[in-house]
């Protein structure tokens, strides 16, 4: 009974690894990975067609990720619908926070705002700048690896906290190297790239 007990688990991740997505690397070590602003600003310099005059000065508000994405190790989608967590790749960090520095340094990129401050500034800015996360998986239900994001961005500003601007992106970028910080970095930056193009 217990020697059946143990080959559950391991049946489980066995077939998790079966999709092609779930790397176990020498010895099974874990590998832990991160998103970046990219080298160079992917970013147009300016906002939607439905906003002229882009606020002076932004503060990074909240950064959400929804279920069941939230997680640090990296959710794999898989091709018959299902989801797997991969034990040996995870992010470096909780997603929401990691991504608080790439959304600040993309955000600045090419005066997209005047200015942008860090959450923690106690300066007073004219709008807020908000993300909600709806997508960071490994999609492998098709051919290939690739990194997915989709996303929301929204400027709140005024002391009723009323939406000013939003925009959604959603992007994909080829994860088969098994690089793992390239392809979300560039999927995150393309995604938020769109939604900021569409801030109106």
């Amino acid at each position: 009974m217990t020697g059946r007990l143990f080959s559950i688990p391991f049946a489980v991740v066995a077939l998790a690894a079966l999709s092609g997505c779930i790397s176990f690397g020498s010895k099974k070590e874990t590998k832990l990975w991160t998103i970046d602003c990219p080298g160079q600003s992917l970013l147009s310099g300016s906002m939607g067609a439905g906003e002229a005059t882009p606020p002076k000065t932004v503060r990074i508000g909240s950064v959400s990720v929804s279920a069941p994405w939230d997680c640090d190790n990296i959710v794999v989608r898989r091709a018959d619908g299902s989801l797997a967590r991969d034990p040996f790749n995870k992010f470096a960090s909780q997603p929401a926070a990691l991504l608080k520095g790439p959304l600040m340094s993309l955000a600045a990129s090419e005066g997209v705002f005047g200015r942008v401050m860090p959450g923690s500034t106690a300066a007073t800015p004219d709008a807020i700048l908000e993300l909600a996360v709806t997508d960071l998986s490994l999609d492998c239900s098709g051919s290939g690896r690739k990194a997915s994001v989709a996303l929301t961005a929204a400027l709140v500003s005024g002391p009723g906290r009323k939406v000013i601007a939003d925009g959604s992106g959603d992007a994909r970028a080829d994860a088969s190297s098994g690089d793992y910080t390239a392809a979300f970095s560039e999927a995150f930056s393309s995604a938020l790239k769109s939604a900021f193009s569409k801030m109106k």
